[in-house]
């Protein structure tokens, strides 16, 4: 038997709760997660091991591209992990 149209209908709108509420619950990207560091500047290796420290991610760098010694300026506001990235 052919399922009849109340069926059809119930069918799609049941199907679409379902894929509105996945995309409602998906995960945050941990590069979107808000993070503050502390101080007014802070040298590049310990802005990737605070940032390690507070996502639980690891992030590892080359030295020939990145000076773990060189020191950027932190404002006293949350940044989001790609911007302090990008700053790195």
């Amino acid at each position: 038997m052919w399922p009849d149209r109340s069926a059809k209908i119930s069918g799609t709108l049941i199907a679409c709760l379902i894929g509105i509420s996945v995309q409602a619950f998906s995960q945050e990207s941990v590069l979107d997660r808000p993070l503050r560091l502390p101080g007014n500047t802070i040298r590049a290796s310990r802005a990737l091991g605070e940032i390690t420290r507070l996502t639980g991610y690891l992030f590892t760098y080359d030295t020939r591209i990145i000076d773990s010694e060189r020191t950027f300026s932190v404002p006293g506001h949350e940044m989001s992990v790609s911007e302090i990235l990008d700053s790195v």
